[in-house]
């Protein structure tokens, strides 16, 4: 894996705070990243402060560089992830929003996932991330979700979450929710 240059801190906080108390034990995950992503986007006025230059993100680096950081934290879990988006494809929005905010959906999916595949599909209208269901109750309380969901919510977008026996699935949707 490249070494890439420590990322600046934002108000969402970074890509290597998520990762680093991914890789806490469970009990330290909970109350820390909680509170520090909570405020965050309670004041996310940020997010129009960023020119407009700086708000569109490469799709595929972006999920590529995420999902090589959870990999073996997925590998460990018997999980893999499998990535489907246009080369090309990019996202309105600033890179340190669209990382904070993938980065929770994906390391929900692999926290709260069972075993198998967790699929990654992108185009120009949305996002899916679906997963195999855990058989066993995971830790947690569910505000990563609606922290996600505040979030893309600040940005425009509209979070989506459908569970069945089979998948759950989070689909992010933007262009006025198509």
């Amino acid at each position: 894996m490249a070494t890439r240059p420590a990322a600046e801190p934002c108000s969402f906080g970074t890509r290597e705070t998520i990762f680093a108390a991914a890789h806490q034990p469970e009990p330290e995950i909970i109350p820390n990243d909680r509170n520090r992503a909570s405020a965050g986007l309670i004041d996310a006025s940020a997010l129009s402060a960023v020119p407009a230059a700086a708000r569109r993100t490469h799709a595929v680096s972006a999920l590529q560089e995420l999902v090589d950081e959870l990999q073996p934290l997925a590998a460990a879990r018997m999980q893999s992830f499998r990535l489907h988006a246009a080369p090309a494809l990019q996202w309105e929005a600033p890179r340190e929003a669209v990382e904070t905010l993938l980065a929770n959906l994906l390391l929900n999916a692999v926290q709260h996932g069972g075993a198998g595949m967790i699929e990654v599909e992108a185009d120009a209208t949305h996002l899916t991330i679906c997963n195999p269901p855990t058989t066993a109750d995971a830790p947690g309380f569910g505000l990563g979700l609606d922290i996600a969901r505040r979030l893309a919510a600040r940005m425009g977008w509209l979070l989506e979450m459908r569970a069945s026996d089979q998948r759950v699935c989070c689909e992010l949707r933007w262009s006025s929710y198509a």
